[in-house]
C-alpha cells in the first residue's frame, strides 16, 4: 500500500512570510551509515544485508509518501543508521561471539527560512520521527534502572495494530510480531545483579580502583556520571552534577556510601526464594525514602506487601531483539519528536489541532504522515 496525497497544493512560489517560506519547492535527501558505535567484530555479514535490506523496505515506503506529497515549504531527509547492540553479559563487550544488529531510520521535516543567501532548511526546529527495527538506542526508553531495565512503560493509546506507552522518558509506539510479548519481568536478583555490575564499571569508567575511593576518585566517578545522564536530559544532568558536587565537598572520606557493597548485601541475604521473585521498583521521588525507611536498603525494590504504588521492573524481550538472516521484522518502534515546540503534547501527534499555516508546514505535513500511514508500518510485522 502507498499512502494517499490529501488535497493539491499551494502553486510552488518563493514568496517570504515572518522569515519563512512555505510555498518554496522543497527537496528530499537520503543519508546512509554503518554506525557500529561500540566497533564489535564479530557480528554476521548475512544479517548485516538482512537488516539493510529491511531498512530499505521502511525507506521505500517513505520515499513513496514523498512522491505522492512532494514537500513544499520544508526540506525532508531521510537518514538511515545500521548499528550493533552491545550486550553487556560479557565481562568486554567484544566477547560477544554473535553481536546483535538493528536499524534506525529517521524521518526529518525541516522548514525553510529566508536568509541573504536564500532558503535554509532550519533543522533546530524541524519535526522527526524515528522508526527501530529489532532494537533501539540505550536511552529509548529513558535512563534504565540499571542495564538494560526499565520501568514497565504504561500503555495509554493505540496506534493501528502498535500499542502506544508512556516510558520514563518519551512516549513510544512500538508492537511485536506472532503475539510475543513485548515485555519480560525481571527477577530481584536479575536486577540486583545488574545495578552491582554498573556500579563496579562506573568506578572502572572513572579509574577509581579501591572500593573506599578519595574524594578525588568520587569526583571523576560523579563526572562519569554526568556525561551518561547528559546523553539522556541535559538539564537534569546539570542538576545531578550541581547537587554531588556540593554535596561531595560538604562530606568527609569516611562518609562515602559503597552502594556496590550495600548492594551485594543485600542479595546476600535474599533467600532463594525471594531472588526469583519479580522485581518492584520505588521510582517515584516521594515513595522511594519511604521505602528506604522501611527497609535499609539501597535498592529501591520494594517488598511484599508494601508495593503500593511501585512500579514493575521489565527489559524488552530478547526474543525480539536483532536481526536473522531472514530479515524478518519482529519489533518496530516508533517515536514522533516536536511535532510542536511548546506544551506538554511535544510528542503525540494524535493531539495536535492546528490549522496548515506560513510557520507549521513542516509539522502539518507530519501529522499527514502519522495520520495516513500507519497501516503501512503495521504491514512489515506481517
Amino acid at each position: 500500500m502507498v499512502c494517499q496525497q490529501l488535497s493539491a497544493q499551494q502553486p510552488y512560489s518563493d514568496e517570504v512570510i515572518n522569515g519563512m517560506m512555505p510555498y518554496t519547492k522543497g527537496e528530499i535527501k537520503q543519508r546512509f551509515a554503518f554506525v557500529n558505535s561500540y566497533g564489535l567484530k564479530n557480528y554476521s555479514e548475512a544479517e548485516l544485508n538482512a537488516c539493510k535490506s529491511a531498512a530499505q523496505r521502511v525507506t521505500a515506503n517513505m520515499l513513496n509518501w514523498l512522491k505522492s506529497n512532494p514537500p513544499q515549504g520544508y526540506e525532508a531527509l531521510i537518514n538511515t543508521f545500521i548499528d550493533i547492540l552491545p550486550n553487556n553479559s560479557f565481562k568486554s563487550l567484544s566477547d560477544d561471539p554473535h553481536p546483535r544488529i538493528y536499524a534506525k531510520i529517521e524521518l526529518h521535516f525541516a522548514p525553510y527560512i529566508h536568509t541573504p543567501k536564500g532558503k535554509f532548511a532550519n533543522y533546530e526546529v524541524g519535526t522527526w520521527v524515528a522508526v527501530y527495527l529489532n532494537g533501539m538506542d540505550k536511552t529509548t526508553f529513558g535512563a534504565p534502572v540499571a542495564g538494560d531495565i526499565c520501568v514497565i512503560p504504561r500503555k495509554t493509546a493505540d496506534f493501528f495494530n502498535f500499542g502506544i506507552y508512556q516510558t520514563a522518558g518519551d512516549e513510544i509506539t512500538m508492537a511485536g510480531r506472532d503475539n510475543v510479548d513485548l515485555f519480560i519481568p525481571v527477577s530481584q536478583e536479575f536486577y540486583l545483579s545488574e545495578a552491582i555490575k554498573g556500579q563496579k564499571q562506573e568506578r572502572e569508567n572513572a579509574g577509581i580502583t579501591s572500593a573506599n575511593p578519595t574524594k578525588e576518585e568520587r569526583r571523576k566517578e560523579i563526572e562519569q556520571a554526568y556525561k551518561e545522564i547528559l546523553e539522556v536530559n541535559r538539564q537534569t544532568a546539570e542538576e545531578f552534577r550541581s547537587k554531588a558536587l556540593k554535596e561531595l565537598e560538604n562530606e568527609s572520606d569516611a562518609e562515602f556510601l559503597d552502594l556496590e557493597g550495600k548492594l551485594r548485601e543485600e542479595l546476600g541475604k535474599m533467600s532463594a526464594a525471594e531472588r526469583k521473585k519479580p522485581a518492584f521498583y520505588a521510582g517515584d521521588g516521594d515513595l522511594a525514602p519511604k521505602m528506604f525507611e522501611l527497609t535499609g536498603n539501597y535498592s529501591g525494590l520494594c517488598p511484599e506487601g508494601h508495593r503500593d504504588g511501585c512500579e514493575a521492573l521489565v527489559r524488552i524481550n530478547p526474543e525480539l531483539i536483532g536481526f536473522s538472516a531472514s530479515g524478518k521484522i519482529k519489533l518496530m518502534l516508533i517515536q514522533w519528536n516536536y511535532i510542536q515546540l511548546t506544551g506538554e503534547n511535544w510528542d503525540k501527534p494524535r493531539f495536535y489541532n492546528r490549522n496548515k499555516d506560513y510557520d507549521n508546514v513542516h509539522q502539518w505535513n507530519m501529522v499527514r504522515f502519522y495520520n495516513i500511514c500507519g497501516t503501512d508500518f503495521s504491514n512489515f510485522l506481517e
